[in-house]
C-alpha cells in the first residue's frame, strides 16, 4: 500500500510539472516585455520596451532629442505573483543638467505601476511588466 501511494504521488507530481504547474501554481512566463515611460522635463512622453529575462541584467540606452536616457535593472523570478525589479534610470541632458535613481518595484503582470524621483507631477515614471505570448496572441 505504502508502495503505491508512493508512485501515486510522483505520477501526480509528474502531471503538475508536465501541465506547467507548480505546487498548484501556473508556470511563469518565459517571455517577458519590460516597458518603461517617462514623463517630465527630460523627457515629455518616452517610452521604451524590451525583452526581459528574469534574474538576466539588462540596460539599455536610447536618446530623446538632447537627453541620453539609461535604463537598467535585473526583474527576478517571482514571489507570490510579483516580479522584484530595481530599475536604475537615469536622464543626461548634461554634466549639469541631469537625474538619476533606482526605484525598487514589485511588478504584477499586466499591472502598470508609477513612481517617480520626486513626490510630484512634474517626475513620472511607469513601469509595466507583461506576457509576451499574452500580447502576441491572435
Amino acid at each position: 500500500m505504502l508502495h503505491r501511494t508512493a508512485v501515486a504521488a510522483l505520477m501526480a507530481v509528474q502531471l503538475a510539472v508536465s501541465a506547467g504547474m507548480s505546487n498548484g501554481a501556473p508556470a511563469a512566463p518565459t517571455s517577458l516585455t519590460l516597458t518603461v515611460t517617462l514623463k517630465d522635463i527630460y523627457n515629455h512622453a518616452f517610452k521604451v520596451s524590451l525583452p526581459v529575462t528574469p534574474d538576466v541584467p539588462f540596460k539599455v540606452v536610447s536618446t530623446n532629442g538632447s537627453v541620453t536616457n539609461t535604463i537598467s535593472g535585473t526583474v527576478g523570478e517571482p514571489v507570490n505573483g510579483k516580479y522584484p525589479l530595481p530599475l536604475s534610470v537615469s536622464e543626461w541632458k548634461s554634466k549639469a543638467d541631469n537625474i538619476s535613481d533606482t526605484t525598487d518595484y514589485n511588478l504584477e503582470l499586466g499591472k502598470p505601476q508609477g513612481c517617480g524621483p520626486a513626490a510630484s507631477i512634474i517626475f513620472e515614471r511607469f513601469v509595466v511588466l507583461t506576457d509576451t505570448a499574452d500580447t502576441n496572441a491572435p
